[in-house]
C-alpha cells in the first residue's frame, strides 16, 4: 500500500472516529434532533404502486396530515382498490399528474387537494426523477441519515442557540398517511401558520392561481377522457386560516373541472358541537390525528355515495 493511500486511509478513519464521537456526545448532553419530512423516499416508495385501480391522493400537507389513507382502504371492500396518499408540503400534486400521463397511468379516483395558495407551489419534481431499486435504496438510507445523525442538519446550531426545532417527529404509515408533531402549544403552532397564510393572502396574484387552474384542467382533461374519477377537496381549517385562505378574488372553485367537490373548509365550526379549535386541529391548519380519522371516515363515505364505482 502506498504511503499516499496509507495517510489519506487514515485521515477517513480518524474523520470518521471523531464524528462518532460527537454523535456520542450529542446524546448524551440529550440535544433535541430535527425531524424531517420523508419527501423523496415516500415517493421512490409510493409512485411506482400507483396503477390504474387506485386512489390517489394529492394536495398539500393538510392532506397529508389530515388524511388516514389506512383508514380509507378499511372502508373499502374491493380488495382490489389500493389507496395512495402522496399528498406532501408545497405540493399540489401537478408534477404526480404529469409523471402518470408520461407513463399512461390512469387511477381510478384522484382525490386533488384544493387552495387559492397551490398555484405558488412549486412542487418536488416527481415527473422529472427516475424510480429504480438503487434510488429507493439511496433515497431511505439518506432520511435514516437524516433523521437519526446530528452532522446531517443543524440541531446542534439550534440547540447552542437555545432552539428548538420546529419538528419534533415525522411519522409516516405504508400508504403515505403522515403523523408529525411539532414543538410548543396549541396557540404558538397556530400563530406560526397564521403568518405563513398571511403571507400566502398578501403575496397572492390572480394571474399566477388563473394559470395554475389552466394547468390543472389541461391534465385532469387527459384523465377524464381515460375514465378517471375526479374529486376537488377543500380540507377543514380554523376559522382564522379560512378567512385568510380565501382572498378576496376570482377564487371560487369553478374554475377547475372536477366531476365533484367536497368544500369541508368551514366543517368543524359550522357541522360539529361548538368546541375550541384545538379539539379539531393540531395548528389551526392540520387536523389532529384522531380527528384525521374521523373526518377519513367522513370523506370515505361521503364518495362512495356520490361514484357508485367505488366501494
Amino acid at each position: 500500500m502506498s504511503r499516499f493511500l496509507k495517510n489519506t486511509t487514515g485521515a477517513i478513519l480518524i474523520f470518521i472516529a471523531i464524528v462518532c464521537l460527537l454523535e456520542c456526545i450529542y446524546r448524551l448532553l440529550k440535544i433535541p434532533k430535527i425531524t424531517h419530512h420523508n419527501i423523496y423516499a415516500k415517493a421512490q416508495d409510493l409512485v411506482p404502486q400507483i396503477n390504474n385501480n387506485s386512489i390517489l391522493i394529492i394536495g398539500d400537507s393538510k392532506l397529508e396530515w389530515g388524511i388516514k389513507p389506512l383508514q380509507v382502504q378499511n372502508k373499502l371492500s374491493n380488495d382490489s382498490i389500493n389507496v395512495i396518499d402522496m399528498a406532501m408540503p408545497g405540493s399540489n400534486g401537478l408534477d404526480v399528474l404529469k409523471y402518470l400521463l408520461q407513463n399512461e397511468i390512469y387511477p381510478k379516483l384522484i382525490i386533488s387537494g384544493y387552495a387559492v395558495n397551490y398555484g405558488n407551489y412549486n412542487n418536488h419534481g416527481f415527473d422529472k426523477i427516475a424510480y429504480t431499486t438503487k434510488n429507493k435504496i439511496t433515497e431511505r438510507a439518506g432520511y435514516f441519515m437524516d433523521e437519526h445523525f446530528y452532522f446531517r442538519d443543524q440541531s446542534v446550531l439550534e440547540y447552542i442557540k437555545h432552539g428548538s426545532p420546529y419538528f419534533k417527529s415525522h411519522q409516516y404509515d405504508r400508504l403515505g398517511g403522515a403523523t408529525v408533531t411539532e414543538y410548543g402549544d396549541y396557540t404558538k403552532r397556530a400563530n406560526t401558520q397564521l403568518e405563513m397564510y398571511k403571507g400566502f393572502k398578501n403575496n397572492f396574484t390572480q394571474s399566477t392561481f388563473d394559470k395554475y387552474c389552466m394547468e390543472t384542467n389541461a391534465l385532469l382533461k387527459y384523465f377524464k377522457e381515460k375514465g378517471t374519477l375526479l374529486c376537488g377537496l377543500n380540507m377543514p381549517v380554523s376559522k382564522k386560516i379560512y378567512e385568510l385562505q380565501n382572498v378576496p378574488a376570482n377564487s371560487t372553485i369553478n374554475c377547475i373541472n372536477y366531476d365533484k367537490f367536497y368544500d369541508f373548509s368551514t366543517f368543524t365550526y359550522t357541522n360539529e358541537a361548538a368546541k375550541p379549535d384545538s379539539s379539531f386541529f393540531y395548528d389551526g391548519c392540520h387536523l389532529l390525528p384522531e380527528y384525521a380519522v374521523v373526518f377519513s371516515e367522513k370523506l370515505i363515505h361521503q364518495i362512495k355515495n356520490d361514484f357508485p364505482g367505488i366501494h
